[in-house]
């Protein structure tokens, strides 16, 4: 049992699923694409411009950032573990942020605490700062503002990540130029990291960082994760499309991959830390995922696990993955003619990967799994949000049928 203790922001939940196994055309399906049920369904109100719902997993918890249900400035956090306790935790604001937008960004969540990061703009502007909380159990420790260097603004990444040792804040940032509409090019990686003590709480001051990775072009899509003895993991894409991956013991020395990396790669579409301490990594080779080359990272080997293709005309938003009984299970949304839709792959005992088809769960319009979490051999769990126009969350469960192998 985990010592985490589970957090729920009301109004928010999380979603597990199993399947039953059967065999379509010749492929068999794993028992994790079907037979999901829906819990409950939460309202996310007070929802401001731009507003989002931030949703990280470590393959075993799940967690989100959201702003509190009936205020509209202020933030809760949440997760879910193995009690399904649903609980919420407000969230004190940091010094000087009042009368600023706060638009929750990124969480990562491990086995003894979480890291939560929001943007901090000024109404209607780019982001200038970063708003961070940290927490062990059910406690939540003094936020910061964590500054960037001067002239620059979040571009396009804003992420979290938590080692054993180590929590980190990733920023790919950029120059806002006067008049200048839409985000900057990213031009620059920004990393703020902070020691974490074996209770899961920070301890000591953030410290700024530019890590050199040696590229030579600079990152265009970035994401970092802990995983278990890996570290830090640290993978993007660069402006040229060559997928690179790093890692670090805590955030200061940085060690590249070695061998084979994929080419012509748009954008990094996944990093997913797992509970066996591994990370699942795929990157696209365009915008939305077309088409998504998937990866299991573990002990500086690269193992090629084959490719995740979306239907004909549809396109695949990659968000969270787990394993179950040694199952790997990947869950998103498919995007087809401006609709989302949730997704659910697993891949069977032959290596390939097989999509949901349980009518009740893809089909729903303009939702999205954003992360999922197994509970044993036998459940698995998922954050399910509305989007874009709206914020609700949905909550499903599924457990392993009982006629079903263990």
């Amino acid at each position: 049992m985990s010592p985490f203790r589970p957090i729920f922001v009301v109004g928010l939940g999380l979603l597990a699923v199993a399947i039953s196994a059967c065999s379509t055309g010749g492929a068999a399906v794993p028992d994790e694409v079907r037979g999901w049920e829906r819990a409950e369904l939460y309202s996310h109100r007070d929802v401001v411009e731009y507003d989002r719902v931030a949703v990280g997993s470590n393959g075993q918890l799940a967690a989100w950032l959201t702003r509190s249900r009936g205020v509209t400035d202020l933030l809760s956090v949440s997760a879910w573990g193995p009690s399904d306790r649903t609980e919420h935790q407000e969230l004190d604001l940091p010094e000087g942020v009042t009368g600023q937008e706060l638009i929750p960004a990124a969480i990562a969540v491990d086995n003894v605490g979480w890291t939560a990061v929001a943007e901090v703009r000024p109404k209607g502007d780019l982001t200038t700062d970063v708003a961070v909380w940290s927490g062990a159990s059910r406690t939540s420790e003094v936020p910061t503002t964590l500054e960037l260097p001067d002239g620059q603004v979040v571009s396009r990444t804003l992420a979290a990540g938590r080692s054993r040792t180590t929590a980190a804040v990733l920023a790919l940032t950029g120059v806002a130029s006067p008049g200048a509409k839409g985000l900057p090019e990213a031009s620059r990686l920004i990393l703020w990291t902070a020691t974490i003590d074996r209770n899961g709480t920070t301890t000591g001051a953030w410290k700024r960082t530019e890590p050199d990775l040696g590229t030579r072009l600079p990152l265009n899509t970035a994401a970092i994760v802990g995983a278990g003895a890996n570290g830090l993991v640290l993978a993007g894409t660069t402006r040229d499309g060559d997928a690179k991956l790093w890692t670090s013991a805590d955030g200061n020395a940085w060690k590249p991959q070695e061998g084979t990396l994929p080419k012509g790669m748009a954008e990094l579409e996944l990093l997913a830390p797992l509970v066996d301490g591994s990370a699942l990594v795929a990157w696209a080779d365009q915008g939305r995922a077309q088409e998504a080359k998937v990866w299991r990272f573990d002990d500086g080997k690269l193992t090629d696990l084959g490719t995740i293709a979306g239907a004909e005309g549809q396109s695949l938003d990659l968000k969270s993955a787990a394993t179950v009984d040694d199952r790997l299970v990947v869950a998103g949304s498919t995007v087809q003619n401006d609709t989302w839709r949730p997704f659910v792959h697993a891949r069977n005992d032959d290596g390939e990967w097989i999509a949901s088809d349980q009518a009740d769960l893809v089909g729903q319009l303009d939702w999205s799994i954003e992360a999922i979490a197994a509970q044993g051999d036998d459940r698995l769990g998922a954050v399910m949000v509305s989007t874009p126009f709206h914020i609700d969350v949905s909550t499903w469960t599924w457990r392993r049928p009982t006629d079903a192998k263990s």
